[in-house]
């Protein structure tokens, strides 16, 4: 577009967006608060739920519970409290704690949106129906957390096979927000349960929300086809996510077609545990596989390994459920599962690797014999070495440090990570000239935030100056 020359336009448009070019920036200053005013007074412990409740945002959970159990009833608002110790319990999976905490909540108002729906999701997990329904509905009341009440009375009675008032609620979860991809797929599965012809415009919207779906292409193709990093994590995904629905033969069939990792086998001898020839066939195949990179964090899987624990005496159930537990911020339950092990490994060195990081706050020695059976297991594994260097140092174990620290030095001469890792052991055994002659010859390639190795070097040559100074070699400190 041309303009004349005393023509000053007003907006400029770049696709969808526009952009004002008179726009002054003293008028366009936002006037949001980004600081206290001198006269307000600032409630410490206030300030520290909301820091509690931001790192629960952040997934911060061990340092959200610290933080929480420093604080009393007493101090802040005891409603917000009591929400904030329901998500942390609901996060553990201690879902008895969470349903008391909600009705602790709900004691005090008994409409409170986000306490209802807690109340509701733990009742359902303790089999308390009615006070789930109770709670759902409740929860409803309120237009924020109204499609997610709806959806779980959708699925309540999807899986009672309910299909009338399943698809209403769905309806109404999708009315309430238009987004809620959940319902839209339930609702396509109630049509399909009911017989009717899958409804293409239904398909289409949800293709349009979120172009890979994998429900749409499994309902369409009986497959999943996807290229991510993480494919089979995806069908994994949708397969609990029919679980959850009681639409067992869904979820076995979707987790078939993918090349199954021990947690997905023990889900799929659960799922067929009705058939008690191909769900025993399912845990031979799990008791025999490598859980190398598998790391459970679902919640759903916790029942499925307490079945499986039963039926499977064997270690590798009892790892995967204590990296469950570990990472649910439940590290004493962990230690216990790897205690009651019988037989442990002997060629699978993540075991004892997560045996040490479980004693390393409260036992180092603990930690570092755990650790040092990580490495005997697997030797080559450089992790496990530089973990173990690591934990001797903190343990002020200088002197098997080093010894630990120049073995994996000379065994991997390329990796800085363990140069690193020696020259810092190194210093601690005050051997500077040696720490000295290391970073030298080291070659770190930069990136964001790479000061570990000029830290070194700086400390190397104030140590060595400092050395001089006592031996009075002023011509060398120079």
């Amino acid at each position: 577009m041309e303009l004349k020359s005393e023509d000053v336009p007003s907006y400029l448009k770049i696709g969808k967006d526009y952009f004002d070019l008179r726009q002054n920036e003293l008028a366009a200053a936002l006037n949001r608060p980004t600081e206290s005013s001198s006269g307000t007074t600032i409630d410490s412990n206030q300030t520290k739920l909301f820091e509690a409740r931001d790192l629960l945002r952040f997934r911060q959970y061990g340092l959200a519970e610290d933080l929480l159990n420093r604080l009393t009833e007493k101090q802040v608002s005891k409603l917000d409290f009591l929400l904030e110790k329901v998500k942390l319990a609901w996060f553990r999976m201690d879902y008895r704690q969470c349903y008391d905490y909600a009705g602790q909540a709900l004691a005090i108002d008994t409409y409170h949106a986000p306490a209802n729906y807690y109340y509701g999701l733990a009742a359902i997990k303790l089999g308390k129906k009615h006070d789930a329904l109770d709670g759902f509905e409740v929860a409803s009341l309120d237009p924020t957390w109204r499609s997610a009440a709806y959806l779980q009375l959708a699925k309540y009675h999807y899986r009672i096979k309910q299909d009338e008032p399943a698809l209403a609620y769905t309806e109404k979860a999708i009315l309430a927000n238009a987004l809620n991809i959940d319902a839209l797929q339930l609702q396509l599965l109630i049509q399909k349960r009911k017989g009717i012809t899958l409804d293409t415009a239904l398909c289409r919207r949800i293709a349009q929300y979120d172009p890979f779906n994998a429900f749409i292409q499994f309902e369409e193709k009986n497959e999943v086809l996807s290229r991510q990093e993480f494919a089979s994590e995806k069908c994994f995904e949708l397969a609990i996510w029919y679980a959850d629905l009681h639409e067992y033969k869904r979820a076995s069939t979707l987790l078939n077609k993918n090349k199954p990792h021990t947690e997905m086998l023990l889900w799929l001898a659960w799922l067929t545990k009705d058939e008690p020839m191909v769900s025993q066939g399912y845990l031979t195949r799990a008791a025999a596989s490598n859980p190398a990179f598998v790391f459970p964090f679902r919640e759903e899987s916790a029942p499925v390994f307490e079945w499986a624990g039963e039926q499977l005496k064997n270690w590798k159930v009892a790892y995967l459920k204590a990296l469950l537990y570990r990472f649910r911020n439940q590290g004493e339950k962990a230690k216990q599962l790897l205690a009651a092990v019988t037989t442990e490994p002997s060629d699978f060195g993540a075991y004892f690797a997560l045996k040490s990081s479980l004693e390393e706050d409260k036992q180092i020695d603990m930690s570092i014999t755990a650790m040092r059976q990580a490495v005997t297991t697997e030797p080559n594994e450089w992790r496990y070495g530089l973990r173990l260097v690591e934990l001797l140092n903190k343990g002020k174990q200088y002197d098997q440090a080093l010894q630990v620290s120049t073995k994996y030095r000379d065994a991997f001469p390329k990796n800085y990570i363990l140069t690193l890792a020696h020259v810092r052991t190194l210093l601690l055994n005050k051997e500077y000239q040696r720490a000295e002659a290391e970073l030298q010859k080291i070659e770190i390639l930069p990136f964001e935030g790479a000061t570990e190795g000029h830290n070194y070097y700086v400390q190397t040559k104030l140590m060595l100056a400092y050395q001089y100074l006592q031996q009075k070699s002023i011509r060398k400190q120079t």
